[in-house]
């Protein structure tokens, strides 16, 4: 993800602004950056998220509990089926990949 170039402010304009005004821009830029970071690797950071989750208490998580438990913490709309590989990307939910399902 690439942002565009910082202007120059006068010093004056970047002091009058609300702090909550720079730490959504920080917010947004270091997310987006280990966003990047991970895709390069080849996962995405929802499917980090997941990974981390069940690494950590295998056998444990289902997938509606390991989405409540994500959903709160993402702020780009992640469509969990697509992280699961229930659905592609922009396409219909492909069939139930549960264990013990035809």
């Amino acid at each position: 993800m690439s942002h565009p170039p910082l202007r120059d402010y006068p010093r004056e304009e970047p002091a009058a602004q609300p702090i909550s005004a720079w730490s959504g821009e920080i917010h947004r830029r270091a997310v987006g950056a280990l966003r990047a970071r991970l895709a390069a690797e080849n996962p995405t950071q929802p499917h980090w998220w997941t990974l981390n989750h069940v690494a950590g208490a295998p056998g444990t998580w289902t997938r509606a509990t390991l989405t409540a438990r994500l959903t709160p913490y993402e702020d780009l709309g992640i469509d969990f089926d697509t992280v699961y590989g229930l659905r592609r990307p922009d396409g219909p939910r492909l069939a139930d990949r549960s264990p013990g399902k035809p």
